[in-house]
């Protein structure tokens, strides 16, 4: 403190004397304020040479130096100083003469550096009102509305993310999701599954499927589609994930649905060679070899529910059958045998009537007198093949006429009504 009032006394005390000498010298000067004193003045600017910081360069009361400027405070007038601004570079060849600059920077190169120039990048935006003076950008674009233009701002969206570190640094994305990992985040990335198709055509954008598989042709890919077929039964609990079956029937209660499920009734055959594709029958039995087993054929259904009496009918009827076969194929068209299978169901009277009836009668004769079962009549049969045809035919001579013939057929048919009442 003591030295500023020193200072300021002092300054004060010098004041005063030059205004006396003024006073002294030329009354006038006080009013002026141009003139020192009479005395020499080389320029002939009205300041003589004693008082004037340029004593051989005229700095007059008008322009160019008629306050005696001296922009360095050097102690030498603007008008005659080769360094106006005092920063080492010569009035010439300086860009910026009157403002202190000895970095000469000149951003846009136009010849006025950048202290002084009012434009400092170049690009027809004031510096006073570019969001970016030092970077060229006449749009002045601002991405997020901050203060900083595009072409500066070190955060363009304004997600937080600075664009260097930033996978999509004109979208905002904080996240930085990346599903494909190529570096361009989801958020700006044209093909976010990286599957070679574009966003705009892809059926699941952001999961990979280059065949666009679409089972049920709802707009989306079944590599996203939580109901891949559409049968309104989602995929985490349809036992048909890709055959639409809303009913999620499972006969063998495999956990596959029926719809998609190559052995339905899981007896170990595909349905595609399974006789009975819905009920379980590994042996795939067909007694009257149309085509359909007995595990789901009506008459071997209605055969296994009668008793022991009805099995050993339905036995006889086969026999007869299998003998009437081998005995008789001349007499099927005769007598209108149908030996296509066509898969249709046969009644009880034409079963009979195909059956031979010297078989059907002795097998029921058997039955009657002796007590043995049909089926042991059966299995010996079966065991001795077609022996057992030819000593049938050697125990009773059969009949040899169409009358003879229907009356054996309506014998059987009566003994094997008889035998299932």
């Amino acid at each position: 403190m003591s030295h500023r009032l020193s200072f300021t006394w002092t300054t004060g005390v010098l004041a005063g004397i030059g205004a006396l000498c003024l006073l002294l010298a030329d009354p006038t000067s006080a009013h002026t304020g141009h003139k020192c004193a009479d005395g020499v003045d080389t320029d002939g600017d009205q300041w003589p040479d004693r008082c004037d910081n340029c004593p051989k360069t005229p700095n007059a009361p008008e322009p160019p130096n008629s306050e005696q400027l001296d922009t360095d405070g050097d102690g030498r007038g603007d008008a005659c100083d080769p360094d106006i601004d005092g920063d080492g570079i010569r009035n010439q060849p300086d860009n910026c003469p009157e403002v202190p600059n000895a970095d000469q920077r000149d951003l846009d190169g136009d010849g006025e550096g950048d202290v002084c120039d009012d434009d400092t990048d170049g690009d027809g935006v004031a510096d006073d009102r570019d969001n970016c003076p030092r970077t060229v950008n006449p749009s002045q674009s601002n991405l997020d509305g901050d203060e900083k233009g595009d072409a500066c701002d070190a955060d363009i969206d304004g997600d937080g993310v600075a664009n260097t570190d930033d996978n999509c640094p004109k979208t905002p994305n904080s996240a930085q999701t990346d599903t494909n990992d190529n570096g361009v985040g989801d958020a700006c990335d044209k093909d976010t599954d990286g599957d070679g198709i574009l966003d705009g055509r892809d059926n699941c954008p952001s999961v990979a499927n280059s065949s666009q598989r679409d089972t049920d042709d709802d707009g989306r890919g079944d590599r996203c589609d939580p109901d891949i077929d559409g049968d309104g039964v989602p995929d985490n609990r349809d036992n048909c994930i890709a055959t639409a079956n809303a009913d999620q029937v499972d006969t063998d209660g495999d956990g596959r649905g029926d719809a998609c499920d190559r052995d339905d009734d899981g007896d170990g055959v595909t349905d595609g060679r399974d006789n009975c594709p819905t009920v379980p029958n590994p042996e795939q039995h067909d007694a009257d070899g149309e085509g359909r087993g007995d595990a789901c054929d009506e008459m071997a259904a209605d055969a296994g529910e009668a008793d022991g009496g009805d099995a050993a009918d339905a036995a006889r009827v086969r026999d007869a059958e299998d003998a009437h076969d081998h005995d008789d194929h001349d007499h099927d068209d005769e007598h209108g045998h149908d030996n296509d299978h066509d898969g249709h169901e046969h009644s009880d009277d034409t079963s009979v009537s195909d059956a031979t009836p010297h078989d059907a009668t002795e097998t029921a004769g058997a039955s009657e007198t002796s007590g043995q079962p049909a089926s042991d009549t059966n299995e010996g049969r079966a065991q001795s093949g077609t022996s057992g045809c030819s000593s049938a035919s050697s125990r009773s001579t059969g009949p040899t006429s169409p009358f003879e013939w229907f009356a054996w057929a309506t014998l059987g048919i009566w003994l094997w009504r008889r035998q299932r009442e």
